[in-house]
């Protein structure tokens, strides 16, 4: 089950809006934050019914100042 598909006690779907705006409020967190903040959101969404298949989260934090000097500098992206 993914977060956008869940469903609450209404059948209502969470949608990629809301799914979105989730990821959205809390992408200035720690991914151990992010995680905690998304769990609570689907368990708040779905009146804390277990999803019906296993849950695997994945976060990727970009820090940008990372990304524009490695862009700035030429070949900096690929070293051997």
């Amino acid at each position: 089950m993914d977060l956008q598909n869940s469903r609450n006690a209404n059948n209502e779907i969470y949608g990629y809006k809301r799914a979105r705006n989730s990821f959205e409020e809390s992408a200035k967190k720690e991914p151990e934050e992010i995680i905690t903040y998304l769990r609570a959101e689907a368990r708040s969404w779905t009146n804390d019914k277990e999803p019906d298949d296993d849950v695997t989260f994945v976060v990727i934090k970009v820090k940008k100042q990372i990304i524009s000097t490695a862009l700035e500098t030429p070949g900096s992206l690929i070293r051997w």
